[in-house]
């Protein structure tokens, strides 16, 4: 992508999640349709709203000597090359220090913040019920982004902020002071924060176990893909999504097109991972609730999961969490973040 279009990109700051150009995979099964109507769920909801995922795992992971890190919460710094990188941190009261712990780390939108995050998505109650570590983000440059590969803003694109080593320092950091179980690093990111998810997914499968994207898709081009073990990846998206737009194209009704952004569509971002996993089997339904359908493939290698829920009239939202203020309906058919976190919790690396 041209400088030109990347600056002019970078004003969009609350309309753009961007994505450059997008490469053409071969043909893809079209998206699910939404399943009939079901029970409406409170918005924050923990009981419910999410597909099923089977019991989680048991962590067979200790630490000796013990890594007492305090419980509560926690601003976090560390260096990424020449520069200082923040990140919120919160430790449940139930945390074990000899016990493996899991860890999730939160990305937020372009022109949003960690705090935005974590209100948004309300991950420190979900972090005290199943007692594991959230750690929130915080982007770059005067519009706060993540470099997602094509996404988002000036400081990721122009100066090359480099976000993967960031999310590898951040659990280095944590590590040093928690037990984490490395076999249970995942990574959630909305908008631009879900393009982060999808990097992780095709360039760092050595740390995460598994990733979630919310309004966000693939913004790495699909033949560098190339991730060195399958990494499950659940994408939860609105149809009507007018800022990383379910069906691709420019964002914000236009303005992405009038500054040469183009995004590829959710439904070559996940075919983009069932093709390099050899997922081989049609998706099945996991879970039908008023405006959501969510489906899931199997037969992938690695027993690999790749689920897609998608919120037909869905705006640029967390669903069933905080709105975002002209962003579209926010849905409380879905509860996104007992579905992101019961996924990461019955998905530990292999």
């Amino acid at each position: 992508m041209k400088t030109t279009a990347r600056k002019i990109a970078g004003l969009l700051v609350l309309l753009t999640a961007g994505a450059c150009e997008a490469s053409v995979d071969p043909p893809v099964e079209e998206a699910p349709t939404p399943g009939a109507p079901g029970t409406t769920l409170p918005r924050g909801s923990d009981e419910g709203g999410a597909p099923t995922q089977g019991p989680a795992p048991a962590s067979a992971f200790s630490c000796t000597p013990a890594r007492p890190g305090k419980v509560g919460d926690a601003t976090l710094k560390v260096k990424v090359g020449d520069k200082e990188r923040t990140a919120f941190v919160h430790v449940p009261k139930s945390y074990d220090a000899t016990k493996g712990t899991t860890l999730v780390l939160g990305f937020h939108g372009y022109g949003g913040s960690a705090e935005q995050m974590r209100s948004q998505t309300s991950l420190d109650a979900a972090s005290d019920k199943h007692g594991f570590i959230v750690a929130y983000a915080q982007g770059t440059g005067v519009s706060k982004g993540f470099n997602g590969g094509d996404c988002c803003g000036g400081a990721a694109w122009n100066d090359g902020a480099d976000d993967l080593a960031f999310g590898r320092e951040l659990v280095k950091a944590i590590s040093k002071d928690f037990c984490v179980d490395p076999k249970h690093v995942h990574s959630a990111g909305f908008s631009n924060g879900g393009f982060m998810s999808y990097r992780f997914a095709c360039e760092a499968s050595d740390l995460f176990a598994s990733v979630a994207s919310v309004s966000g898709v693939l913004g790495t081009e699909p033949e560098k893909c190339q991730p060195k073990r399958p990494v499950p990846m659940l994408h939860v998206h609105g149809t009507a999504d007018r800022t990383v737009p379910f069906e691709g194209g420019g964002a914000a009704a236009g303005l992405g097109t009038l500054a040469g952004i183009t995004f590829r569509s959710v439904t070559e971002s996940i075919a983009t991972l069932r093709q390099r996993y050899g997922c081989t089997t049609p998706p099945k339904d996991t879970f039908k609730n008023g405006d959501t359908r969510c489906q899931a493939w199997a037969g992938c290698k690695e027993d690999a999961s790749v689920q897609l829920c998608v919120v037909t009239e869905g705006g640029h939202q967390w669903p069933g969490g905080e709105s975002t203020p002209l962003s579209g309906k926010t849905s409380t058919d879905l509860v996104a973040t007992k579905a992101v976190v019961d996924f990461f919790l019955a998905n530990p690396m292999k």
